[in-house]
């Protein structure tokens, strides 16, 4: 016993005579034949459990707004009147849905073609009410559309939508007889001056044209080439087609395609050039556009060539529409042209009659794609559905492919295992299909039954004569990967990593399920191998202490342009906020474009957090990613876990690429003149180190060579020879600097190479107990060595920098006193010692 649906028993349905009795009364009057006639039929469309808001006397008002529309619509109107709006229900008041209403002469395929534009336009319909009346001597058709609340805007692009949905519906209506008698001329060409092909051949081609005729083809649209011929009468290729009479139906628009490529004329490109070889007087293909009449997809192309007394071929009659549900119901041996197909196809298999291979070979043809078996050739078709026989004995992922002889699309048939198909795995390989062909998914249709094997079938768009053709055993082989289940997938990228195999069950068995659906979405096998080698890094707690806080990763996508990159950020515990992360890129010279992030739980373990980032130099200079990857890492890694300072400074990273110890330097020199009280503000120093970069690098170099412990020096000097390096690192500076423009960048970077020449003892290269660098860095000045000091000048001061703290020791003798004060002057305390000293 189910449970009643509370909602649908909520709802009180209005009767029919309910219904008359309150259009009535909004009319002011009571309804005559006609109107009955209308209300009859709205009301057999009427299931008040769709509209549980919309009362019996909102539907009266809905039908009366309607009917006077109707009946105000112009005799002599060609167009359909369409409205879209707010529903207004009984006394006016306005309701939360929205109404399309259309009214016009009553045609085939109105409903259909409408319910497609709304389906395309993603348009949730809630209710539909589609009288048919005579009015006037007209047969009119009122379709009311009850439809969910759109802003405005939708409201307009969806009325443009539906006028060109309906107009593509009267042209092809109007013009039906046309075409229809266009294909019978068709025919009689064909009769009255046969090509020079087997009559069979020509037989079977013409039985297919009057078996189209007999309601098996939606007729909407046909025109008449001819083929462009150069002065030694061949056929010239990439030149203009000619018109030889005006379109019919859609085609009598200049501007819709079939074949051709949009962008240009319509012309007779090198793929149709190769199809007037072929013998068959009628081509059968798929159009470049689809349908706006009937049903939402790609048309059906008919090319049937004309051919002059010598048997040459000097046109053809395009006709594109669709073929009918009676078409794809019918059995391929039935139908004209397939029919030979099969038989043709079955009798070169040379299967023994009755046998059990023959009758699924014969299965296999049957259900072959229809709109496939129109477009194949015998030959591919014998391959192909030779190779679909052997799955029945070893079910596998296997892959054929078959290339639109227009070049505009590929016709890809996947069969895959029944216990590995899911919409991930349909999802994976469509798209490694069309990365393959560098094309993209027009369309899949998957196919599940009975049978052990599932089949999907994708249409991939390409660009014609410039896309690449993959190689079909790395493809298939590619995408049988793709089909493997996630953790037989895990585990060989385990091994392609190098985890010797003694080691991937353990692990397989900890971290393969460790990895949600969400990441799997987005991160093949591969990738998850990659990133558990970076967790493998990480301590138990998130903070600094033994092991990593967290781990970074940089790299680049293939989709990545030259200024952008990416990195992984991995830590235990929560996710990291976004605010937490941003202000670092930020100061680093970053812009964020894109965040994804991603909990891995591993089995008995804590929750760990990957974090993707992508990032852009909006400087519009390319990235040498190279040259920043390892110093961005250890930058990024540095400011996290509290070893160096976010600030301005950072950006030297990026855009010197130096390491961020360097570009920690580079802020203690500086903050130290800022310090003087006499040198420009950070900001201005930040921009005159990264505007002239070739004078931040050399005041880097004069650096390491007055100080680096092992340092080789430039024509094979000593640590202990190093004063012609220096002199020359200077000199080389002064001359730098004689290209700067700025008087504020030139004091700036002046001044600290002259407090690079007054330093002498720096600790900036020794290591701790763990051979890493100390986390503060200090510099014993001879101040005295320096112009631009206020007064009184120091006899040596010994400035230190850290990321939480900086200070500064003041001495005026080889012996003196001192203490210690602390003082909440962040950018001039030197000069609150300094006033001290005075008093």
């Amino acid at each position: 016993m189910t449970a009643p649906d509370l909602r649908q028993s909520s709802v009180q349905p209005i009767t029919k005579a309910a219904l008359e009795a309150a259009f009535a009364k909004i009319v002011g009057t009571g309804p005559g034949a006609v109107e009955q006639a209308y209300l009859t039929q709205a009301h057999e469309d009427y299931a008040a459990d769709e509209t549980p808001e919309l009362s019996g006397e909102d539907l009266a008002a809905l039908l009366a707004a309607s009917w006077s529309a109707a009946k105000t619509y112009p005799n002599d109107a060609a167009a359909p009147a369409i409205t879209v709006g707010p529903l207004q229900g009984a006394d006016g008041k306005a309701l939360d849905y929205d109404l399309v209403r259309i009214v016009q002469a009553d045609a085939p395929f109105l409903v259909d073609s409408v319910m497609g534009a709304l389906a395309e336009a993603g348009v949730s319909v809630r209710a539909l009410f589609h009288p048919v009346v005579e009015l006037d001597g007209r047969r009119l058709s009122i379709i009311m559309l009850v439809i969910d609340s759109v802003p405005q805007e939708r409201r307009d692009v969806l009325g443009e939508g539906l006028a060109q949905s309906l107009s593509d519906v009267h042209a092809a209506v109007a013009d039906h007889e046309a075409m229809t008698a266009l294909m019978r001329q068709a025919v009689q060409r064909l009769e009255a001056t046969p090509p020079s092909v087997d009559p069979a051949v020509l037989a079977e081609n013409i039985a297919f044209l009057k078996w189209l005729k007999s309601d098996h083809f939606v007729f909407l649209g046909a025109r008449d080439y001819d083929y462009p011929l150069n002065a030694d009468g061949d056929y010239e290729a990439e030149a203009p087609l000619g018109l030889s009479t005006d379109g019919l139906g859609i085609l009598a628009d200049p501007e819709r395609t079939v074949l051709r490529r949009a962008s240009e004329p319509a012309v007779l490109t090198r793929q149709m050039r190769r199809q007037l070889d072929l013998s068959e007087p009628v081509t059968v293909a798929k159009a470049n556009a689809r349908s706006r009449v009937h049903r939402r997809a790609y048309m059906d192309y008919v090319g049937v060539k004309r051919y002059g007394p010598d048997g040459k071929a000097t046109g053809e009659t395009r006709f594109v529409g669709l073929f009918t549900s009676e078409a794809y119901d019918q059995l391929a041996t039935e139908v004209p042209l397939l029919r030979r197909k099969v038989a043709n196809a079955l009798a070169r298999a040379d299967k023994a009659p009755g046998s059990h291979n023959e009758k699924r070979l014969k299965n296999i043809l049957e259900n072959y794609p229809r709109d496939e078996l129109f477009q194949i050739t015998e030959d591919e078709l014998l391959s192909i559905a030779l190779g679909i026989l052997h799955l029945y004995d070893r079910p596998r992922i296997r892959l054929f492919s078959r290339q639109d002889p227009f070049d505009r699309f590929v016709s890809v048939l996947c069969f895959i295992p029944r216990e590995k198909f899911d919409s991930a795995v349909r999802e994976r390989i469509g798209q490694i299909v069309a990365r393959a062909w560098g094309g993209r998914i027009s369309a899949w249709y998957p196919q599940l039954s009975d049978a052990p094997l599932v089949r999907v079938h994708y249409i991939i768009g390409v660009n014609p004569g410039e896309h690449p053709i993959p190689d079909p055993v790395q493809l298939e082989a590619d995408v049988a990967e793709a089909g493997r289940g996630w953790i037989d997938r895990f585990e060989g990228a385990l091994r392609r990593s190098g985890v010797e195999e003694v080691a991937v069950g353990p692990l397989s068995a900890q971290w393969a399920r460790a990895f949600g659906t969400a990441y799997r979405d987005r991160y093949d096998a591969d990738e998850a191998a990659i990133d558990l080698q970076y967790v493998n890094r990480l301590n138990e707690t998130g903070l600094p202490g033994e092991g990593k806080a967290v781990a970074v990763r940089a790299f680049r996508s293939a989709d990545d342009s030259r200024l952008q990159f990416r990195f992984k950020l991995y830590r235990r515990g929560p996710a990291v906020p976004l605010s937490d992360v941003l202000p670092i890129l930020a100061d680093m010279g970053l812009k964020t474009l894109e965040e994804y992030g991603y909990p891995i739980r591993p089995t008995g373990e804590t929750e760990i957090h990957v974090h993707e980032f992508l990032m852009e130099d909006p400087r519009g200079e390319a990235l040498i990613f190279d040259d920043v990857k390892g110093p961005f890492e250890q930058a990024f890694a540095a400011v996290w876990t509290g070893r160096n300072e976010s600030d301005g400074f950072n950006r030297l990273v990026i855009e010197l690429g130096v390491e961020w110890r360097e570009a920690a330097l580079i802020r203690t020199l500086a903050h130290y003149r800022q310090q003087t009280g006499l040198d420009p503000s950070q900001t201005v120093q930040e921009e005159a180190l990264r505007e002239y970069p070739d004078v931040a690098r050399a005041l880097l170099s004069l650096f390491k060579a007055k100080f680096e412990p092992h340092i080789t020096l430039s024509g094979g000097g000593s640590a202990d020879d190093r004063a012609p390096a220096v002199a020359e690192l200077n000199d080389k500076i002064v001359a730098l600097l004689q290209d700067v423009k700025s008087l504020d960048h030139d004091r700036a970077l002046r001044r600290i190479a002259a407090l690079i020449g007054a330093i002498k003892r720096t600790n900036y290269f020794q290591l701790d107990a763990d051979g890493q660098p100390k986390p503060h860095i200090s510099i014993k000045i001879a101040s005295r060595e320096l112009d631009d000091l206020p007064l009184p000048k120091p006899y040596r001061e010994i400035f230190v920098w850290a990321p939480h703290v900086e200070g500064v020791h003041l001495r005026f003798g080889p012996v003196a006193r001192g203490g210690l004060r602390w003082s909440d002057r962040r950018d001039d305390f030197r000069t609150e010692v300094l006033g001290l000293v005075k008093a």
